[in-house]
């Protein structure tokens, strides 16, 4: 995991030594940021951080935002230098292409990050890494019922009617979906939340990896299994 600071703070998964996994729409507009690997709290300087800067971001070619169109919103950060992984810092695993067919519907799943933390009245920020655990993949026909013509088949949608979710300062984020026992693959990109608050109850939206496995393959030259 890495907390990505440019404008505001973002989170990403680390796809190699050299690149970070984040969303289109925490470095479209911005050009210099500073990455923190193995943080837990980033309120601490903790012994075991990793600390860079960014020499270059990489918005997909085809990410759209607006009120008509969203799409494609996946991004990488390319480092000054390559990070040193050790037990607090450890690449992602990503799919293969073999998996690029499912759609993991009904699939429960976790999402991690810094963002805020929903509660009543109103979300709280704090500075540790966390986690949601229990949220539940929806087919991408019941996510439509919400956003119409928005999603597309590149979208991965969760259920958050029970007010879990993401939250601002998680996109970027990774969902992951646990493989075996202890071990986790990534399967989605941090998004967006369905209104003005986080716990609005509407499906919350992660950009689907399996769809950008060659996209990450070619710009990161991590080899993706078949």
């Amino acid at each position: 995991m890495s907390s990505i600071f440019g404008s505001g703070r973002c989170t990403g998964s680390i796809v190699n030594k050299q690149y970070i996994l984040t969303a289109s729409h925490c470095v479209a507009q911005f050009d210099r940021f500073t990455i923190s690997a193995g943080t837990h709290d980033y309120s601490k300087d903790e012994p075991h951080q990793q600390i860079m800067l960014a020499t270059e971001s990489i918005p997909h070619p085809n990410f759209t935002n607006n009120m008509f169109e969203y799409h494609d919103d996946i991004a990488l950060i390319k480092l000054e230098k390559e990070l040193e992984f050790n037990d607090y810092v450890r690449p992602i695993c990503l799919p293969k292409y073999s998996d690029m067919g499912k759609t993991f519907a009904d699939e429960t799943v976790t999402s991690t990050g810094w963002g805020l933390i929903q509660g009543s009245p109103n979300p709280i920020s704090v500075p540790q890494l966390h986690y949601v655990n229990g949220l539940r993949v929806i087919k991408n026909d019941v996510c439509a019922q919400t956003y119409g013509s928005l999603i597309n088949e590149d979208l991965i949608c969760i259920d958050s009617s029970d007010h879990k979710g993401v939250c601002n300062g998680d996109s970027g984020g990774p969902m992951n979906y646990e493989i075996e026992d202890g071990k986790y693959m990534q399967i989605g990109v941090a998004d967006f939340v369905g209104g003005k608050t986080c716990d609005d109850g509407k499906p919350e939206g992660f950009a689907r990896v399996t769809s950008y496995l060659e996209w990450i393959e070619e710009n990161t030259g991590r080899k993706i299994e078949a």
